[in-house]
């Protein structure tokens, strides 16, 4: 959990507190604060995966431990906010609202403004009682002759302002009738000896973006790159990324590179923009 991130960047002077986390023998945790706060404006931030699930746990105890020393207001810096993809239930389904239980859980714990980088569905927003910010994510590195590849129609709403002046193609989800979801064929005379930009806000096992990768080279793609502000690369994502027809991955540092990949490059929007972030409190 990062706790002095807002302070180790940019000159900022904050009185810094440390979050200190013990575990028991029986595998509970406990936090306690190296300080105390009374009457303190506090920003709390944290890092939250990989080990998203017990990373919440541990959050709920620092918020619950600096709401008792006594601080006036509590504010949360997340990068990547995970569960947010957990946004809606089926119809007739008995199933959990992951992204309104998690915000409620915050909001309850006492923050009122979280920051973050480009969450999964913006609409999650009017589940939070509080102010939920996003800070810009970046932007990819590419040229303008560059084609950007949206791999579905919510990364184009989301993205298409951002890339407005570059020639695009949306992918299409195709269900099938025993119900597998593949994605649309790409034309030929759109791709053919072009570099290829593929836009999305989060890769996780990397299925759809390693798909549409293939079918635009083998669509006569000259180059065919990613950005994705999120790279969770969860399971082997990585392993399939170095034998993948992605030639280059372009992420943030939203949340740390857990391995090894020659065809991944980092950009620091976190560093980047920590005065932006800090001004949004």
């Amino acid at each position: 959990m990062l706790s002095r991130v807002l302070s180790n960047f940019a000159g900022i002077e904050c009185n810094n507190i440390d979050v200190l986390v013990h575990r028991f023998y029986d595998g509970e945790i406990g936090v306690t604060l190296t300080k105390n706060c009374v009457d303190e404006d506090v920003i709390l931030a944290a890092e939250l995966y990989p080990d998203t699930s017990e990373n919440i746990v541990r959050l709920m105890f620092a918020l619950d431990a600096i709401k008792r020393a006594g601080a006036r207001n509590i504010d949360l810096f997340v990068p990547y906010l995970p569960y947010m993809r957990s946004d809606r239930v089926h119809e007739k389904s008995a199933e959990s609202l992951g992204a309104k239980v998690i915000l409620d859980m915050i909001y309850n714990a006492g923050v009122k403004n979280i920051v973050t980088l480009d969450i999964h569905n913006p609409a999650v927003k009017g589940f939070f009682n509080g102010n939920l910010t996003q800070i810009n994510q970046g932007k990819a590195d590419c040229d303008i002759s560059s084609l950007i590849v949206y791999p579905d129609q919510s990364a184009f709403k989301k993205y298409n302002e951002i890339y407005n002046a570059h020639d695009h193609v949306t992918v299409e989800k195709v269900r099938d009738i025993s119900g597998i979801v593949y994605t649309s064929d790409i034309p030929k005379e759109i791709v053919e000896g072009r570099d290829c930009m593929l836009v999305d806000d989060i890769i996780a096992t990397g299925g759809t973006l390693f798909e549409v990768a293939e079918k635009l080279k083998n669509a006569g793609a000259k180059k065919v790159s990613a950005y994705v502000t999120h790279a969770v690369l969860c399971g082997n994502a990585l392993e399939r990324l170095e034998n993948s027809h992605i030639d280059e991955l372009q992420t943030t540092d939203s949340i740390g590179i857990y391995g090894n990949s020659s065809k991944i490059v980092v950009k620091h929007i976190v560093r980047n923009y920590i005065k932006e972030i800090c001004s949004c409190f």
